[in-house]
């Protein structure tokens, strides 16, 4: 066990060779039970090192997986171990996280092993698993993660022996798949054969044979939306046309992990895995409300198989499946972005009808015009300096040209033109109206007011005259022996058959020529959104650095699908790549460098090969130009230089810059930093419509206002996330405190000065310049209006708000929470108003719902049936509808089938309670016990899994239910064979699932297939015969009440 003991423990120890002799300031890890663990003890071969926090939701996602993965390979007796590396920002979050994990960890004071651990294994990202042989310290994978999620238990022992075994089996059951794909193999299950409509209606899968269909990767984030948007036009013109044509969306709502700025994600914040579920389908049924096509439904397997079985790349991909169910297209989505709507005059987009469209563009291209550019209706102007009268008056106030007006419509029209996906972006229109350059901004950059008029010609001459210099430069240095020796990066860039790299111009430059000292070997793609974030960045960095005469070069390796697409990317850059055909060099340069994700910058020696960073991308993302020539000894020495400007921190260095000393208010005033000096201030990171942020803010206004009315010093400024100035204007409009100018660069820095993890985030800065807390924004959340009484939030302060929050939880009646002012009442059936007085006594459930929310609608019935039974018993039991409809018909649609209490739509109430209980997603029961005590925050699990007995939801209650179900399963078989599935089924101890069989949520004990993710509840497994409802818990296949229909999960009434 020496390897994974001087992995793991706190001080590596003078000998290796004997594990039992180790002496160290700690030789142990924890168990959440606080018990000590020694290292040396650890039986298990194979040695998984988790590394996670709570704060982090593809965490918490992940983590259920790892359990489950863990459980079943210990019951197994497989000899495996997990040990946990905490990323939580304190002990208690630390404690409540890992209080969830069978497993072991480091403790979370040894923070200088955490940090030894993270280095080690070069962590940049969380979640992390990282798999080793505990024996040696052999590294299996560091992307352990991706294996339990793709292969669960079967990956085990993680070898790379095994996963090339499994990936071997894979390759051939696709290739299978593949030669017998049908539109049911594609989109159906064994228990599912049919898609579901925004309404709610089950459609048949057979219903799509013999059409063509698209399959449309969806996820809630503005690229995508703007995408369906444009797929709806065309799809509605192809169902005019009489095309037989239907579009399938597969969320990805719960299969991607993008990180919160880039807004993948409905909220952000610490919950439990099952309030992150309610999100994603929160999520789905707010996306896919706005399409007309059907679906897959949210949450269902075949999304993420579906993902891998096309090898989704990018996020705006469409697959076109044929009316034989065999695949046509993997890339219709670039030929729809392309074209635009006149795509759909290409349908079904064979070789024939793409030619027409080629045609058809390139006619429209060549007579374009001015006119047919910027002319729209009675839109035939733009406006001058004094017709601004919008909102970016200040922007356009710095420029000497013209403008078009904020909201014109033209704007979609010309970025949809011209493709237009970052900012600042140039597009040069020549004299005949036509298109010279779609990268006016490159040339400016390079070659100044000489790039005008920015034609082809043009910028051959320039490239040639600077080709020219650099000649004769090279020229120079050869004969006084002072060029640099490139052999070293020749070796590593250079094929036998070929001794040069390439420009976009297509010129070719000689290896040997290349005189830079410092080469950057860039791995990128176009479909990769996060490189195409990056490129920009490191073309300025570029740009500057050999404006200064650095010796620097870049050398781009791409990892684009085709030809095309190489040539368009590399078009935008301003260095040299490796040919994209050379590609069998490109696998090698993967191969040396150990390339697992994109972008992906080395940086090196070029005489010596010398890798100074792996890193190169995250180094040009924080210091820029300042971190050339990218040295460890640089970094070193810039680190410095940051931690010494940490530890001389004031409000001038963390907000200002050389260039400008100032904030801006809302209404465009410019407040000098130096008003803020001596002051408290909150610097709130925030990105417009993301809902999140936008309720934090607003919640933080209110206690603004409080702070500002009891005389506090504080002060609010808000760091913009936002990429464009629409955007960040349009959110910066409701807040009442001052800004970072939008675009500003120390946005950017101070996401990581302060390693902004999630959204929304606090940092409150003391009135000295130095920071007092990186993120007062939980204290807030958790404490709500009440927050303002904490305020600075100190150790002192924070327990006397925590004692209060203690005694409001204690005091806590029916009539606290249901009565404000002369709002004493709820609803009748009938409408009338029933005094919140009647209730007190009763056992009150909370139900957060909304009519255009689908899970609510299909739980509805189910609530229903329960709450009658309960009532049949239990006198003393009422719910109280709590609604999010948008309207008051839906409302009173809704209301119409329930036959308990509710508020009123519009009333105040509503949101307090939401706050109150941190409502994440819907539906939401919330229990309220005879004395006006919270006695669940969770009724809607315990009321699925055990139905009317779980009343009245209280931990003695469930813990009973639970003993008898216990019981209950000593007298099931251990293993069985079903109908339902080819496999064996093993009787299994587990947590929340989803049934197979009924699509029903399932507890406590399951029949699972050891051999891939197929479950049953026992009920379904055992048959109605065999175990009846009460018998196993009273939890599902309940009939629904009259006047509803129910089928599967969407209940509708008739």
């Amino acid at each position: 066990m020496g390897g994974v003991v001087v992995i793991l423990q706190s001080t590596p120890p003078p000998e290796m060779a004997d594990a039992a002799g180790i002496a160290a300031d700690r030789d142990f890890l924890l168990r959440n039970s606080g018990d000590q663990f020694k290292i040396s003890s650890i039986e298990a071969a194979t040695v998984a090192i988790y590394f996670s926090a709570s704060r982090c939701r593809p965490c918490r996602k992940f983590t259920p997986k790892l359990i489950e993965t863990y459980n079943e390979l210990v019951s197994q007796g497989k000899s495996f171990e997990v040990v946990f590396v905490s990323s939580d920002k304190d002990v208690e979050s630390f404690n409540a996280y890992f209080a969830k994990m069978p497993w072991l960890a480091v403790p979370f004071s040894d923070s200088e092993r955490i940090a030894n651990l993270k280095k080690r294994f070069k962590v940049n990202d969380i979640p992390q698993l990282v798999i080793l042989n505990a024996q040696s310290g052999e590294v299996y994978t560091e992307y352990g993660n991706g294996l339990v999620r793709k292969y669960g238990t079967e990956a085990y022992p993680f070898t790379p022996e095994k996963i090339n075994e499994l990936n071997e089996l894979e390759k051939a059951a696709e290739k299978a798949t593949r030669d017998n794909q049908t539109i049911h193999s594609l989109l159906g299950t064994p228990t599912r054969d049919y898609l579901i409509s925004n309404k709610g209606d089950k459609v048949p899968i057979s219903d799509l044979e013999g059409k063509y269909v698209g399959l449309c990767f969806v996820v809630n984030i503005p690229p995508v939306i703007e995408f369906t948007s444009l797929l709806a036009q065309i799809y509605k013109k192809l169902k005019e046309d009489g095309q037989e044509f239907e579009v399938v969306a597969v969320s990805l709502n719960d299969q991607l992990e993008v990180v919160v700025v880039s807004l993948d994600s409905d909220e952000e914040e610490d919950g439990d895995e099952e309030e992150d579920g309610d999100e994603e389908e929160e999520s789905f049924n707010e996306s896919f409300a706005n399409m007309p096509w059907l679906a897959i439904p949210q949450g269902d397997k075949m999304c993420g198989r579906l993902a891998r079985y096309f090898e989704l790349s990018p996020l705006r991909m469409l697959v076109l499946i044929g009316p034989d169910g065999k695949t046509l297209n993997n890339g219709v989505s670039e030929i729809i972005e392309e074209y635009g709507l006149d795509a759909w005059e290409g349908f079904p987009f064979s070789a024939e009808k793409m030619e027409i469209l080629a045609e058809k563009a390139k006619a429209k291209a060549e007579s374009q015009t001015l006119e047919s550019l910027l002319v729209t209706g009675d839109l035939d102007f733009i406006l001058a300096k004094d017709g601004a009268k919008s909102s970016y008056d200040e922007n356009f106030s710095g420029m000497p040209w013209l403008a078009i007006p904020f909201g014109d419509e033209r704007k979609q029209s010309l970025r949809r033109t011209f493709k237009i996906n970052q900012f600042p972006s140039l597009i040069a229109i020549g004299p005949d109206g036509k298109t010279v350059t779609s990268d006016a901004r490159t040339p400016m950059y390079t070659h100044g007011a000489d790039a005008f008029p920015f034609t082809e010609e043009k910028l051959q001459e320039l490239e040639k005259k600077k080709g020219d210099e650099e000649i004769g430069e090279a020229n120079v240095f050869s004969t006084t022996g002072e060029m640099a020796d490139a052999a070293g990066i020749a070796a590593i860039l250079a094929a036998a058959d070929r001794d040069f790299l390439i420009r976009n111009s297509g010129d070719q430059v000689k290896i040997s020529s290349i005189e830079a000292g410092t080469i950057a070997i860039y791995f990128s793609a176009s479909w990769c959104p996060p490189c195409r974030q990056f490129t920009p960045k490191l073309i300025e960095a570029y740009n500057e650095l050999v404006s200064q005469g650095k010796s620097f070069e870049v050398v781009f390796v791409s990892s684009d699908k085709d030809i095309e697409s190489f040539n368009a990317y590399f078009a935008k850059m301003p260095w040299l790549a490796v040919p994209f055909l050379d590609s069998e060099r490109i696998a090698n340069l993967k191969k040396r460098f150990k390339v697992r994700g994109i972008p992906h910058l080395v940086i090196l020696n070029a005489k010596s090969v010398e890798v100074y960073t792996e890193d190169g991308t995250e180094l040009v993302s924080e210091y820029g130009t300042a971190a050339f020539p990218f040295t460890p000894e640089k970094i070193n020495e810039l680190k410095e230089l940051e931690k010494a400007a940490r530890d001389n921190q004031t409000i001038h260095s963390l907000l200002g810059t050389p260039t400008r000393d100032y904030l801006i208010s809302n209404k465009g005033d410019k407040v000098p930093i130096s008003d803020l000096e001596g002051k408290y201030v909150g610097l709130c990171f925030v990105v417009n419509g993301y809902g999140p942020v936008d309720q934090f803010t607003s919640l933080l206004a209110q206690i603004y206002k409080k702070l500002k009315e009891v005389g506090q010093e504080f002060e609010v400024v808000a760091v913009s996330l936002d990429g464009d100035e629409e955007s960040f204007n349009e959110s910066f409009a409701d807040m009442p405190w001052l800004a970072i100018p939008q675009g500003d660069k120390m946005c950017e820095k101070l996401t990581r000065y302060f390693e902004l993890s999630g959204l929304p985030m606090l940092v409150l800065i003391g009135p000295d310049g130095k920071t007092l807390n990186n993120d007062v924004a939980e204290i807030i959340d958790e404490h709500g209006p009440d927050a303002w009484e904490g305020f600075p939030f100190s150790a002192e302060k924070l327990e006397i708000l925590a004692e209060k929050a203690k005694a409001k939880a204690e005091s806590q009646t029916l009539e606290s929470l249901l009565v404000t002012g002369d709002l004493d009442f709820v609803l009748g059936k009938d409408g009338a108003k029933v005094p919140v007085s009647e209730l007190v006594g009763k056992t009150v459930l909370l139900y957060f719902s909304a009519k255009w929310c689908g899970p609510c609608r299909a739980f509805l019935p189910k609530l229903v049936n329960e709450y009658n039974k309960i009532k049949e018993k239990h006198n003393d039991f009422e719910i109280i509808f709590i609604s999010s409809d948008r309207d008051q018909s839906s409302y009173d649609e809704f209301f119409s089938g329930m036959p308990w209490l509710a508020l009123p739509l519009e009333d105040e109430r509503k949101q307090f309670l939401s706050k109150t209980f941190k409502i994440r997603g819907i539906p939401s029961l919330i229990a309220i016990g005879p004395d006006g005590k919270t006695v669940s925050r969770d009724a809607k699990t315990q009321l699925v899994i055990h139905g009317a007995d779980a009343f009245p939801f209280t931990e003695e209650k469930l813990q009973d239910l639970q003993k008898k179900i216990d019981e209950m399963a000593k007298g099931w078989p251990e293993k069985l064979k079903h109908d339902l599935h080819e496999h064996e089924l093993v009787l299994t101890r587990c947590g929340t699932y989803g049934c197979d069989g009924c699509d029903e949520m399932g507890h406590s004990w399951s029949y699972r297939c050891e051999e891939c993710e197929f479950e049953l509840h026992p009920k379904c497994a055992l048959g109605e015969e065999k175990k009846g409802d009460e018998e196993i818990g009273g939890a599902n296949g309940e009939s629904a009440p009259a006047g509803y229909v129910c089928d599967g999960d969407v209940c509708s009434k008739i």
